[in-house]
């Protein structure tokens, strides 16, 4: 239905996120190394400039009540199989 969409929107965060926003964050901590930083004029504590950054998405759709019950039965149960098995 939206699959042109996502595809399009995937592509995105993998341009901006990934290649932009990364990037521009690891800036930040190579530049906090150096110089010293303030937001909203306080001083940032030291920042480690080899930090491990990512970005987490948000899914695209909100799990569906059928969704959220597998779920909770997969926790119980979770060697009972589900939509995780081949």
């Amino acid at each position: 239905m939206n699959q042109g969409l996502i595809w399009l929107a995937d592509n995105l965060r993998i341009s901006y996120g990934e290649g932009a926003l990364l990037e521009l964050a690891r800036m930040v901590l190579r530049a906090a190394a150096i110089y010293p930083l303030q937001v909203g004029g306080q001083k940032l504590p030291p920042l480690d400039p080899h930090a491990r950054l990512s970005l987490v998405w948000p899914r695209w759709y909100a799990p569906s009540a059928e969704d959220r019950q597998r779920g909770r039965a997969n926790a119980r149960h979770p060697d009972a199989g589900g939509a995780d098995e081949p």
